[in-house]
């Protein structure tokens, strides 16, 4: 499952643009006619993400098995798949602990949930970040891991972080904090460079 670290849908600029001239000048691909397909879910910080729009991001609903809002195995074309719903774009939002905090609640993983089933007692929950620093998520690092290790029933063991910033964890760096804080597995040691 891909999840941006945005609390709003596409660019408000270009959806203005759209209703008026029908075009948004500024991202010549925006999804102009596909509007009436964004739904709640799409709108929700922590779904997963199948419809991104803004500046190089896909501007496309991507086409999930099942109707999901994450990728299984049983995904056909699953790279082109994965790499429809990971060009999230350039024009979002780093709020990156906000949306894995939202990610895990239990309702958005309930049934009829934005992201139902994605959460399963089974399986390990494996999460890489990708962006630059949190300044403004809601909350704070411990919050966060306490959020992610209720999910995964408490055990720090069904959990992995990986975070893909400065391996140096400067001051204003949340994230690096966040992943401080999920203990490593036992048997798996941290590579030098990675946090």
């Amino acid at each position: 499952m891909v999840v941006d670290g945005d609390t709003e849908w596409g660019l408000i600029t270009c959806d203005l643009a759209c209703a008026m001239e029908g075009f948004c000048g500024g991202v010549p691909d925006y999804p102009c006619d596909l509007l009436h397909l964004v739904t709640d879910c799409d709108r929700t910080i922590g779904a997963g993400n199948v419809f991104a729009a803004g500046g190089n991001a896909s501007n496309k609903p991507c086409q999930i098995a099942g109707g999901r809002r994450y990728l299984t195995n049983e995904q056909p074309n699953l790279a082109e798949t994965f790499a429809c719903v990971a060009r999230l774009g350039v024009s979002g939002r780093d709020l990156m602990g906000q949306a894995l905090s939202a990610a895990m609640k239990p309702e958005m993983n309930a049934p009829g949930g934005c992201n139902a089933g994605f959460l399963r007692d089974d399986a390990l929950l494996m999460v890489t970040f990708l962006g630059g620093y949190d300044y403004d998520s809601k909350g704070n690092p411990d919050l966060w891991a306490d959020r992610v290790l209720s999910a995964k029933g408490g055990d720090p063991g069904a959990v992995v972080m990986l975070s893909i910033l400065n391996p140096d964890c400067p001051a204003p760096d949340r994230i690096c904090e966040l992943v401080k804080e999920i203990p490593v597995p036992h048997g798996c040691g941290r590579q030098p460079g990675l946090r």
